[in-house]
């Protein structure tokens, strides 16, 4: 890769008429210049271009710029859904905001505009009903949409449509105390507007939209998408209520629901693996700050720190989803560089119970895992794909969270004459949920019992939203409940400053200390080799473990495990060669656990339960064959 060595910054400016707005950011004249033959390539700018600015001198030059002349054409968006608004006042709500957005995109960008500063400025909207172009087909367009929900005429819902949009329109011409609200936002802020308006206006619809009003001509008063959010920010430095926050999250999600406002948040990533990581670091509020601030985003990541924004967060995460879901390249490098950059967004997504973003994410990284995962040049088929992302994931509760959500996405039900996508979906979830039965827990041993049953209880909530074959879902029950008992029974409970050791449930030794020994493998050592015979199983007390098999000069990585986790069990039960190896990522602390320990509680088991004895040994060996299987 070339170096920066003239010292140099170089920035990409596209023009929107006769405004130069910042791009992306490079340290390479080459990479400035290529993206912007890309983006004039594109057609979607009246011009681009370079700037290069000495970091030792602070000069600022021109190196590059293109203008096109050309008449700009404004088109609708097409939208797929429309929320069938039964009262003026629905018009005003979020969805119905939103779906504006999308629909008039192109426009309520050219203007800089949000769907809401549009309903409350008569002008605006006396312009948008001139045009021809958008004002008929969009009528056309969402009535359409509406007929079809409520199964009633299309020139029917138009009609409506029209009556809405002239109270709408007349409601802007000649809003009521209109600058007695926006004063009292501006000098006392958003919780005395909230609190003034619900006291004032004899109705909720009536005060809701004074707040929305106030709140518009704010909007209206900033030049940018910066501005606005900036705006928006200010008004939740001192403590606000909840009814003001679900204000702030609706305008928030409404402007960042546009990629020429994320655009100016990201303010120049390097590629779309990094602007999608900032999105979904976004979302939990720990977004690292920029070296050189161009934009407000360090604001915007503290506001999300703080506030609850649930309306703000899936706005940015149906974002994410759609990137990567998609086709673009996620780096420039491609190759290894690509692989490591999808692991790293799903990193990022991790939730404890599950990937964020609900099945739409799911679905978006089930499709980028089979083109990027792959190690020839056809992608994996579907089942190499779950295989190969269930990989990424850290431990039992996320891959059952991903499965369930992946179940609940709109997947194929059949694939030419093999098994459907739904079916295969289900036969993983079936594989994981009988290894919670016979082999392992959910969460990592050293959970506390407050934490396993959080976890439980947010997958039983995720399941209740999945249409599971009848035994796969009572199945999957019994599962949750079992170890939910189990823990609360002999868990751990860090919570209150107790190091606990995960019990057996005859009581006996702490898998934390089977034979009183611990080890310490320092980062990058081998733990334990492929085909080895092994006669000790570890608990990880700390670090990071990665378990690989080698194919020739290369290695296939099964998993990486972290605190919590044991690696080595299976030798020690079927006293085979080990399937595998282990290597630790990072230095790590192990607790030993003897074949002689092990043989002891499963000769009790035997004692108990023949049938369960059997089933973990067949548990093993099948697990084994697919270890064993290529890939």
């Amino acid at each position: 890769m070339a170096k920066n060595l003239a010292g140099k910054t170089y920035e990409v400016l596209t023009a929107d008429e006769n405004r130069w707005i910042f791009e992306s950011s490079f340290d390479v004249r080459s990479a400035a210049l290529e993206h912007a033959e890309e983006l004039l390539h594109q057609g979607n700018y009246d011009g681009v271009r370079v700037t290069s600015e000495s970091e030792r001198t602070g000069e600022l030059d021109v190196i590059f710029e293109e203008r096109r002349d050309r008449e700009k054409i404004v088109t609708l968006v097409a939208v797929d859904d429309a929320p069938l608004c039964e009262e003026v006042l629905d018009y005003y709500g979020f969805p119905a905001r939103r779906t504006t957005g999308k629909l008039l995109r192109h426009l309520l960008d050219d203007q800089g505009l949000t769907a809401l500063e549009l309903a409350f400025d008569a002008g605006q909207l006396m312009m948008f009903e001139r045009n021809d172009r958008l004002f008929g087909p969009a009528m056309q367009r969402i009535g359409g949409l509406q007929a079809k929900a409520s199964g009633t005429k299309p020139m029917d819902r138009v009609e409506v449509l029209h009556k809405a949009f002239a109270e709408i329109k007349e409601w802007a011409k000649k809003p009521k105390d209109a600058d007695k609200y926006a004063a009292l936002l501006r000098s006392k802020g958003l919780n005395a507007l909230v609190d003034g308006a619900t006291q004032w206006e004899n109705t909720p619809g009536k005060a809701r939209l004074a707040i929305l009003g106030a709140l518009a001509g704010l909007l209206a008063s900033r030049g940018n998408w910066n501005g606005k959010l900036l705006a928006l920010i200010s008004l939740t430095q001192n403590d606000v209520h909840e009814r003001s926050v679900e204000y702030v999250d609706e305008v928030t999600a409404e402007i960042l629901d546009g990629a020429e406002a994320v655009m100016e948040v990201l303010a120049g990533q390097p590629d779309a693996a990094s602007a999608n990581r900032r999105l979904i670091q976004l979302t939990r509020g720990n977004t690292p700050e920029p070296g050189k601030q161009v934009s407000c985003i360090v604001e915007l990541n503290n506001m999300m720190s703080r506030l609850d924004l649930p309306l703000t967060c899936q706005v940015l995460l149906e974002r994410v989803a759609a990137g990567i879901g998609g086709i673009r390249p996620l780096t420039r490098e491609g190759g290894d560089m690509e692989k490591d950059a999808f692991a790293g967004l799903v990193r990022e997504l991790t939730d404890e119970d599950g990937l964020a973003g609900g099945p739409g994410m799911c679905d978006a990284i089930i499709k980028r895992a089979r083109m990027t995962l792959k190690s020839g040049t056809n992608d994996l088929t579907f089942e190499q794909g779950i295989d190969h992302l269930l990989d990424l994931m850290p431990n039992r509760a996320v891959r059952l969270g991903c499965l369930l959500d992946l179940a609940a996405s709109p997947l194929r039900t059949g694939v030419g004459a093999g098994a459907g996508e739904r079916e295969l979906v289900h036969k993983a979830l079936e594989r994981l949920i009988q290894q919670l039965a016979f082999m392992a827990s959910l969460v990592p041993d050293t959970s506390s019992s407050e934490t396993v049953a959080r976890v439980v209880e947010k997958l039983k909530r995720r399941a209740d939203g999945v249409e599971l074959p009848g035994p796969l879902a009572q199945n999957l029950l019994d599962a949750l409940n079992e170890i939910a008992g189990r823990k609360g029974h002999g868990g751990n409970d860090t919570s209150k400053g107790v190091t606990n050791s995960y019990k057996m449930k005859d009581g006996s030794l702490n898998a934390n200390d089977q034979t009183g020994e611990r080890k310490t493998v320092p980062s990058g050592e081998l733990i334990f080799g492929e085909d080895e015979v092994g006669d000790m199983a570890y608990l990880i007390i700390s670090g990071d473990v990665e378990i690989f098999r080698s194919s020739g000069n290369r290695e296939r990585v099964l998993a990486t495990l972290g605190r919590g986790e044991i690696i080595g069990e299976m030798s020690l039960v079927d006293n085979a060669p080990r399937v595998a190896s282990a290597r630790a990522l990072s230095d790590c602390q192990l607790s030993m656990i003897s074949r002689a320990s092990l043989k002891q509680r499963l000769d009790r088991l035997e004692e108990n339960d023949r049938v369960l004895r059997r089933l973990i040994s067949v548990l093993v060996s099948r697990i084994r064959g697919q270890a064993e299987s290529p890939e």
